[in-house]
């Protein structure tokens, strides 16, 4: 039997079994329907009272988390998540990064303020849709992180804080980085 290409129906006919070479079709190759959810990476910490190391610097804080793409035409989609407090601090910067081909990119940023003397409760949430390939290149794994930064006294800002138990000021004790791979 021939083999029959059917554009119209999106089918093939008249392939026998084994018909193809081993790893000729890969999820790279494959036509997923365009904004389908393809791969998801979930990532937690309860690294708990999560401060910057000074005033002048981002720093690091968990949870990070990895995904590998199966296109370059993917997008991936990052929701960040983590209760904290600050405590009379001035600004407050939170920037989102990703690593690709072991160069690190800003490529979201928020920014908080408090210049109160009490402690604020704070929930710090970013949701992005990145294109980090823009349908070009070899794909590879990426990384993503929050960093954060603080304008005045560093150990004043917490993220995951351990302080409140109960009551209207419960803040949550585990952050979240949610990584989603989305066909385009």
């Amino acid at each position: 039997m021939a083999l029959v290409l059917n554009g119209s129906a999106n089918t093939i006919s008249g392939l026998a079994v084994g018909g193809l070479p081993a790893n000729s079709v890969t999820a790279a190759n494959c036509n997923f329907s365009i904004g389908k959810i393809i791969q998801v990476v979930y990532a937690t910490s309860t690294n708990l009272d999560q401060t910057p190391s000074g005033s002048t610097t981002l720093t690091d804080m968990a949870p990070t988390a990895s995904i590998t793409p199966t296109a370059n035409t993917s997008k991936i989609k990052i929701t960040f998540s983590a209760g904290g407090i600050c405590h009379d601090n001035n600004d407050i910067d939170a920037v989102l990064s990703r690593q690709k081909a072991s160069t690190w990119t800003r490529i979201q940023g928020m920014a908080y303020y408090n210049n109160a003397d009490a402690e604020m409760p704070l929930n710090f949430t970013m949701v992005y849709v990145d294109d980090p390939y823009g349908g070009s290149g070899t794909v590879g794994q990426l990384d993503y992180k929050l960093q954060t930064h603080v304008a005045a006294t560093h150990a004043n800002l917490k993220l995951n804080y351990s302080g409140y138990t109960s009551g209207a000021q419960l803040v949550t004790e585990k952050a979240i980085m949610i990584l989603e791979e989305i066909a385009g």
